[in-house]
């Protein structure tokens, strides 16, 4: 099976489609009512699944209409069209060493962003992961991390660093592949959230005011928003405090109590 997952295909993209060998070719075709017959017949032409929407549908729905058409079955022979080169669907498995744990993997937790006033604070980090460790059936933590900021929060785990796995410097495909073999998701950033939701994770997002409202929260199957709401909400990234205090104030509990309605099956 080969896949072109974007909505504003290129014909360069659909000409690398004809030249991949594959019983089914997948791509978006927009809203079916309002396609011409000339590029109706050019699409069948080329894609054997083509899926139409709504327009001006939420992109989330319209990546998760692509993936209801590939069954768990068929994930592993899968070839993807991206940014108009073909790569392989086994590109999006693991490094070795790295797989065999997460197979077993319980969470993972994204807790920094590229704004500051969106990331969490270490102390924050540390009692959110030590909560997670006390929490029955959760084996370990994976803490994904950009390389630069693996220091800020090597020090925030105390009793539990055995347990707490930081993963550092990974890309994007294999952080794709975490996110698909994970049990819970949690994340200060909207793209891992997006990511999780998309496969259908059970997700977490922890909210700064920083842009509130923008992209979370929303109301989602297997989705939990947490925050702490201030009159400061909506500052755009120029916080007033020295550490976030929407994300400092983060109610640990409540977190577990989400954690928990989200893991419950």
């Amino acid at each position: 099976m080969v896949i072109y997952p974007v909505f504003s295909r290129s014909s360069v993209g659909d000409e690398i489609v004809k030249l991949v060998r594959a019983k089914r070719k997948v791509a978006f075709a927009g809203d079916d009512k309002c396609m011409t017959e000339v590029r109706r017949k050019r699409n069948l032409g080329i894609y054997t699944d083509l899926i139409a929407c709504e327009p001006f549908l939420p992109e989330l729905q319209k990546f998760s209409l692509v993936l209801k058409t590939v069954k768990e079955t068929d994930r592993e022979s899968i070839a993807y069209v991206k940014l108009d080169a073909p790569y392989r669907g086994e590109e999006f498995l693991l490094p070795e060493g790295l797989q065999n744990a997460v197979k077993q993997l319980s969470v993972l937790l994204f807790p920094a962003s590229n704004m500051h006033a969106k990331s969490l604070p270490a102390e924050t980090v540390g009692r959110i992961v030590d909560s997670l460790i006390e929490f029955g059936g959760i084996r370990e933590v994976f803490v994904v991390l950009e390389s630069s900021e693996n220091h800020l929060f090597e020090n925030a785990f105390s009793k539990t660093s055995d347990r707490v796995k930081i993963v550092t410097g990974q890309s994007l495909r294999t952080v794709f592949s975490m996110i698909q073999s994970a049990a819970l998701v949690i994340s200060v950033d909207s793209a891992p959230a997006h990511i999780a939701m998309i496969l259908g994770k059970p997700t977490m997002v922890l909210l700064s005011g920083a842009f509130f409202g923008r992209c979370f929260p929303v109301q989602h199957e297997n989705l939990e928003c947490v925050y702490y709401t201030m009159d400061c909400f909506q500052c755009e990234g120029n916080c007033p405090y020295e550490e976030p205090e929407c994300l400092t104030k983060l109610d640990v509990r409540l977190v577990m109590e989400k954690v928990q309605a989200l893991l419950k099956d």
